[in-house]
């Protein structure tokens, strides 16, 4: 595989606009062309609208059953390392540990006043 080959594979990704993903070679992009580049990179594929995580697996088979949908619906996916998902949960779980940690102490000092 030439260079300009392999920068034209790896920059699929790079080519979304809004309306609709484009592949170098100017078709739509595909569930089979994202699920590719996610076993290849190794990672998940994520949808910001929904904030859902599947493995390229999950994916291929989701997409499978799937016909027709809006023609821009792969255009908001993204491939990236779930280890991503997992430290955003962690951030979630100390924002809300630190609301409860203030809400027990707030509950405690009224019961002690009153």
């Amino acid at each position: 595989m030439s260079r300009t080959e392999r920068e034209d594979r790896n920059s699929i990704f790079k080519l979304y606009n809004k309306q609709q993903a484009i592949k170098p070679s100017g078709q739509p992009l595909t569930y089979i062309a994202i699920y590719e580049e996610a076993k290849l990179k190794k990672q998940w594929i994520y949808d910001p609208e929904i904030k859902r995580w599947q493995n390229p697996e999950e994916f291929l088979e989701q997409q499978k059953r799937i016909s027709g949908g809006l023609p821009d619906r792969f255009s908001k996916l993204q491939v990236r390392d779930p280890q991503e998902g997992l430290e955003a949960a962690d951030k979630q779980i100390q924002s809300i540990m630190e609301r409860k940690a203030i809400l027990t102490k707030r509950i405690i000092e009224y019961y002690k006043v009153n």
